[in-house]
This record gives C-alpha cells, structure tokens and sequence, in this order.
C-alpha cells in the first residue's frame, strides 16, 4: 500500500522558506491523497478534489510560479493566509489573478505581496507526479539591498533575530566599498547613526564562512556599497569572521555588512551607541516657555530611562519611562499636547508643581481634568492656571515618535489670520465645519509626523470635512485663501 504524501494535510505544508530555490519534488503519490481539511469553500474558488500543500511567507513583491510535470491533467491554485499556521481549508482565501485561476492548470503564477503567506493546492490523478515551485525572489530578505538596510535605532536594544535567511540573500549594490571590497559575497545589511560614543559588536550565533564587516557612510541613505568606506580598526577585520566590533563616532552613520552560506540567528547590541534623550530625566525637562508652537522630532523613546520618574500623587507613571517638558502658565488658557503614535501605544500626561525644580516625579501632582486621562492615549490637554507651573511626561512603546506642544492657549496669542474664518467644533469627533468670508482655495491636514492625511480643493467660503477615519490626536489643518496660506491646531477625538 503506498503511503500518503506528508503534505498531505493542510497543517502538514511543506515550508517552501528555507528550501533551495527553485524547489523540486518528484515522483510524489497524488492517488493516495485526501480531501481531509481540503475544501476551502471560498466565493471563486471551491476545493473539491484530494490534494498537497506547500506554504511561504513573501517578503518581497516577486513572481512566485509553481507547476505539476505529468503527461496528465492536474490543478494548481495559490491562496492567502493569515499565517503559516492554517489547520484547515476553509481559513484560506482564493487569490484571484490572471495566471491563478481556480480550475485544471498543470501552471499557476501569482504577483507577492511583502508580509503576505501563501499556501499553494496541487492535484493529480497520476500515481506519480513532480511538482516544481520557483519562488524567484519572493523570500529575499527583506534587506538584502542596501537601500532596505534595518536601521537599528527602531530597536529592540539587543537586536536578535532568529533565522536569518542569508543564503537567499543577493549580492546586488553591495560590493565597491573603499578599504574592504565585499565584490560578489551576497549579504544582508544594518545601519544606524551614533549618538553616543561607545562599542557595538555583531555577530553569527553559528557561521559557515561568515562575513561581519563595519563600514561607515556620509548618511543613512546609502544605496550602493560604493558609498561606504571600511572602518579601520582592530576587531573590525576585512576577511571571514564569525563577529565584529567598533567604538562609534558620535553623529557618523555606519552600516554593517553581513553574510553567511547558512540560515542564522545574529546578535547586534546597540547599548552603549545611541544616547539617551535629553530631557530623559525630569531635571533636564525641556523648558517651553514663551514658545507658543512646540514641536520635538523623532524623539528616541527606546532609549528613555524611568529614572526618578514615578511617584506622582495622583497618577503615578510607576517603572514608566519617558520624556519631560515643563512651563509656568502666565494667564489662564488652555494646553495642548499630542505625540504621533497610535491611540493605545504610549501616554502624555500633565502635572502640576510647586517650581520649575521638580527633581522627581514624586515632586509632581496630576491634573485631575477629563481631557488629561491617567491612562494610554496619544492626546491631552488643560485648561491651565496662570502662576502655576506644569510639567508633561510622555512614552510610549514605538522606538521613535514626535512630540508637539501648542501653548498659544496661554500666551494670548490668536493664530486666526483671515478674517471671519471659522472652524468648529474643536475638538471634532466626525465632521469639522469652515466657514470664511473669502473663498477657501484649499485645506490639508497633516498629523504630528507631518504627513499629509487629507487634502482638497474646496473653492467655497463654507466647507464641511469628514474626519471620521482619522485616528484621535492632534493636527495641523492649513488652509489656503486667495494665495496666503494660514495654519490652525485642531483636536481629533
């Protein structure tokens, strides 16, 4: 009696990710297959007929082609999944493409999406058949350009990736580096700018003749190793070896070229290179006043310390770690402060306190108000008193983010400049209303980041916005009248 395929079952797919490409399978027993978990009952494509399974995850856009050698007939059809974890047919979805369609086809192909798993059916009625799957570039690592390097200041600190796909990576604009050539070695690359004086080491958790090469470059946009220029010290040696490691230069960029002739886990500790932020700690808060438009780029958060933060009466951040900011309100108006990450993925929070000398969080009392919530969030604001002093901490979970502070509440300043221009109601949950008494050329909104998230040409002096998808935060609407151009804050809850 013949055995059944192994892949039979659907949660049994062979793992095309770490087999040589193209993958080639012959004499494969398709008349001992079963239906078991096969059917996928999807709307254009529903699986009747026993079939295998093989699976991949695509990290890049590739064509991925995949056929059965029979002198018969047979059925190839690629499907999306969630993950590589499917157990059944039916969590499968049809992937619609001129070259996929769901019936007989000894030939299939579809266009990848990075990120996207794919499993793929095939049906014989052949005692034997081959099955031959090419899946080109698909599985590339995702960087294996230059101009894709990981950039290491996203973290995590201890950078430790586990099964690195390096024999599939190219040697595509890597080689034409001055001091230490890498020519045609295929390999993958990290970058990052230093900020702080200090080593870094990067190496293989196993090797089969690996490469661990620094290079340095004039920025973080390097898209050729002809870029790049050797650093020449003692442990960052131009040959074969299993680690590297260099002292840093502050403010210099460096990338780090990495191959080996098998799948690895690597390790790179960026500790001691990227320096904590500034006002990391509450005595070094940034001092905002005077300032009536605040806006702190690409703050490292994933360097933030929770030294002497916690201990706030009130709201306590606990082991938290964040930023501060603080001001001395000189009359009474409203603050507003916003950091560019998800609604769930960090807080900011305001405290008041007796001076600007708090040296810790225990000197700080919360500002019991409904839109300074004790809790996660990407917005608060106050409605602050005149004589007081305040302090705002932040954090959040994502590496970098932008923080941006609006004080013109409290300076008494009006950034209305056309006349008659109104809008309302702000804070807007769904519709933001504009009304002017010039025609409105046109209105963008951008978020903390600076990216553009809506733009229109109105040509009218009243104008009605639907915000409903933005995500709750602050923005920057700017609206142009009759060639000047004007920008307002507003409140997206």
């Amino acid at each position: 009696m013949l055995a059944q395929p192994v892949n039979d079952l659907i949660e049994n797919a062979i793992d095309l990710d770490e087999l040589p490409i193209p993958y080639l399978e012959e004499e494969i027993n398709f008349s001992t297959a079963t239906l078991l978990n096969d059917v996928t009952d999807q709307p254009g494509c529903d699986l009747f007929l026993a079939g295998i399974w093989y699976k991949f995850t695509a990290t890049t856009t590739a064509t991925v082609t995949a056929s059965i050698i029979t002198n018969g007939t047979g059925w190839v059809v690629f499907f999306s999944a969630p993950d590589e974890n499917v157990t059944n047919g039916l969590e499968l979805i049809y992937t619609p493409s001129p070259n996929n369609g769901c019936g007989g086809g000894l030939v299939k192909s579809i266009e990848t999406e990075p990120g996207t798993t794919y499993y793929i059916y095939m049906h014989a009625p052949s005692l034997n058949a081959d099955a031959s799957i090419n899946l080109g570039d698909a599985i590339n690592p995702a960087n294996d350009l230059i101009e894709n390097a990981i950039d290491l200041a996203q973290g995590p600190i201890l950078f430790n990736p586990h099964d690195v796909n390096f024999p599939e990576a190219t040697s595509a604009g890597d080689g034409g580096q001055s001091g230490c050539n890498t020519q045609t070695d295929r390999g993958l690359w990290y970058k990052f700018t230093a900020t702080s004086v200090g080593e870094i080491g990067a190496g293989f958790t196993n090797g089969v003749s690996p490469i661990v090469i620094f290079y340095s470059a004039p920025n973080a946009n390097a898209t050729s190793g002809s870029e790049l220029t050797h650093v020449d010290q003692p442990q960052n040696i131009c040959n074969y070896s299993n680690f590297a490691l260099i002292t840093t230069t502050i403010g210099t960029t460096y990338y780090i070229f990495m191959a080996n002739e098998i799948i690895s886990d690597i390790i790179i500790n960026t500790e001691e290179v990227f320096a904590a932020p500034a006002n990391d700690h509450i005595t070094n808060a940034t001092n905002l006043n005077g300032l009536e438009d605040f806006n702190d780029p690409d703050v490292h958060f994933l360097m933030a310390t929770n030294t002497d933060d916690g201990g706030q009466s009130g709201c306590d951040t606990g082991n938290a770690p964040g930023v501060w900011y603080k001001f001395t309100a000189p009359i009474d108006g409203q603050v507003v402060a916003g950091i560019g990450i998800g609604p769930n993925d960090g807080a900011i929070r305001f405290y008041s306190a007796e001076n600007e000398n708090a040296t810790s969080g225990a000197d700080l009392t919360y500002v019991s108000q409904q839109s300074n919530p004790c809790g996660p969030g990407n917005l608060s604001s106050i409605m602050a008193e005149a004589g007081i002093t305040y302090y705002i901490i932040t954090g959040t979970d994502d590496a970098k983010a932008t923080v941006s502070i609006n004080l013109a509440g409290i300076l008494g300043t009006n950034e209305n400049t056309f006349e008659d221009f109104k809008y309302y109601p702000n804070p807007v949950i769904n519709e933001l209303n504009l009304s002017a008494k010039s025609t409105i050329d046109e209105v963008s909104i951008f978020n903390l980041m600076g990216q553009k998230v809506f733009f229109e040409k109105t040509n009218a002096s009243k104008k009605s916005i639907d915000l409903t998808n933005l995500q709750s935060g602050m923005y920057v609407i700017k609206v142009t009248a009759e060639g000047s151009t004007a920008s307002y804050k507003i409140i997206k809850q």
